[in-house]
């Protein structure tokens, strides 16, 4: 079969898409007039690679082959959830997507079964381009917002690929990418297509609602500001959710209301994600509407185009290791402890809300209703560096646990900015797992640098890495019992079954007190 059309847009080693149309081999049999005139082949490329290479039969191929115009009219119906929609379905059960998703497809006990898998399959359905195959056989690959990015994974799911016997090269993986790269090449390819469809078949209705939706793209959309806040399972509830926010907030200023729940930008593909996205995006999305104001307020109060904070010297955008977060984490708490001067501390333990305070960050106590939400870290260009601590999260009841919040808090001011210019995470259930896991292990460093810990170590008496020694060096960093001992693991003081036996017995015997 000949091809009749094709195109290649954008760059195979960032992201580049291809479609081509051929010759439909059943002759229309199967498929309405503008379907068979669809019937071609398609390629993903993502860093180099083809996630559409496959092999079949003992054939090795570069190309999907199937009808399109179902996978066309799927990105064009799912475009503002595909690149605004950040939060995952039901819960945050891993850092990227596919892996989230395989992990939660099972309700737990007690969750209403019903509820839980329509809104499972809803997201799958908006966000997994194997939902646009129309009987064929199609990449699991998912797409959706991640922060200012645009994020693809692939693999994991069960698709219908295994019940084929054709295997896709590229098994499972995952990358996230500038979104306008992503969607500045598929837009062209997929209107590119459109045109040449539409040549063959003039009077077909269906490809005329489908280049008008193409187009409708291009326009400002309240819907996507509605999808990036992200209150809502359907689009009448996204938008009455950003309506209430609005309505709640009319009395800030408009530059302050703009910079804090967005604005409608005209002519863009994608819009760019705005404070309260940012934040709410890392929330429970059942978050109660006093909460959502409180933290709109507060980002309100924060903000402050032009100021000078030290802090801004120090911070800088670093891009999450997905793969092992912590030790990337350890990795720059060591670098901002030699650049803090703290790197040969021996002695005493570390002030971090007077290091906070030195480098202009403002430190305030909130009340919110969900106690999940630990801390909230807000900053960059036109906020004042600032971190809420969530009075009601058990964990900041504690000095110790409250002193690893603001550690926490001071990672996500440096180097979680998005866009290169603001930050603002909610850190507790829902905020990004791999940039949680970071957070949590450059605060632990941070209160427990190499040296300080080896001198607290010297300084306890008692059976070595028992329940009592291990509390007495947690005493003298001003750190908590567990964090401490998953910081020892992790420096290799111990193994896993010593790390294990010590938060049991310790549980034990908060149990029995």
């Amino acid at each position: 079969m000949g091809t009749k059309w094709s195109q290649l847009i954008g760059d195979t080693s960032v992201f580049a898409v291809e479609l081509s149309f051929s010759q439909d081999p059943d002759e229309g049999v199967a498929a309405t007039v503008e379907e068979s005139a669809s019937w071609g082949s398609f390629q993903i490329w993502v860093q180099g690679m083809n996630l559409c290479a496959h092999h079949t039969d003992g054939e090795e191929l570069n190309s999907v082959h199937w009808y399109l115009l179902p996978l066309i009219e799927w990105f064009a119906d799912n475009w503002d959830a595909l690149f605004h929609e950040e939060r995952l379905p039901n819960r945050n059960a891993a850092s990227i997507a596919s892996v989230s998703l395989e992990n939660s497809k099972e309700a737990p006990p007690g969750i209403a079964l019903e509820d839980w898998e329509e809104n499972w399959y809803q997201w799958w359905h908006r966000h997994n381009l194997e939902s646009a195959r129309f009987g064929g056989v199609f990449p699991s690959i998912i797409l959706r917002r991640w922060r200012d990015k645009t994020e693809l994974s692939w693999g994991l799911l069960e698709g219908s690929a295994k019940t084929t016997g054709l295997r896709f090269n590229e098994q499972s993986g995952a990358a996230r990418l500038p979104s306008l790269a992503v969607t500045k090449s598929l837009y062209a390819v997929l209107t590119e297509a459109v045109n040449y469809l539409s040549s063959l078949c003039p009077q077909s209705e269906r490809l005329r609602v489908l280049k008008h939706s193409l187009l409708a793209i291009r326009s400002p959309s309240e819907a996507r500001l509605a999808w990036l806040l992200g209150f809502g399972r359907t689009t009448d509830e996204l938008r009455s959710s950003c309506e209430r926010l609005r309505s709640a907030v009319l009395d800030m200023r408009s530059e302050v209301r703009e910079s804090v729940l967005g604005q409608l930008v005209g002519q863009e593909l994608v819009t760019p994600p705005f404070a309260a996205a940012l934040m709410f995006g890392s929330v429970s999305p059942h978050l109660e509407m006093s909460d959502r104001v409180c933290l709109l307020r507060a980002l309100a109060e924060a903000f402050q185009p032009g100021h000078d904070a030290l802090i801004n010297q120090l911070a800088h955008e670093v891009p999450v290791d997905t793969i092992e977060p912590w030790k990337q984490g350890y990795e720059l708490a060591t670098e901002l402890l030699e650049r803090l001067g703290l790197g040969a501390k021996d002695s005493g333990a570390v002030d971090v809300e007077m290091i906070l305070g030195e480098q202009g960050v403002t430190v305030e106590q909130i009340e919110l209703r969900d106690p999940s939400i630990r801390a909230v870290a807000i900053g960059g260009a036109e906020y004042k560096p600032t971190v809420l601590v969530n009075a009601r999260c058990h964990v900041n009841q504690y000095p110790s646990g409250r002193r690893f919040t603001l550690a926490h808090e001071f990672c996500h001011l440096i180097y979680d900015a998005a866009y290169a210019r603001d930050v603002a995470i909610a850190s507790g259930d829902w905020a990004p797992n791999d940039i949680e896991v970071r957070a949590n292990a450059l605060a632990a460093m941070l209160l427990m640098p190499p040296a300080l810990l080896q001198r607290a170590i010297a300084q306890v008496q008692g059976e070595r890495w028992s329940v009592p020694m291990v509390s007495k060096i947690a005493h003298l960093l001003e750190t908590s019992f567990t964090s401490t001992s998953q910081h020892l693991y992790n420096l290799g003081y111990f193994g896993e079954t010593q790390r294990d036996a010590l938060l049991n017995q310790a549980y034990d015997a908060r149990g029995n007190a």
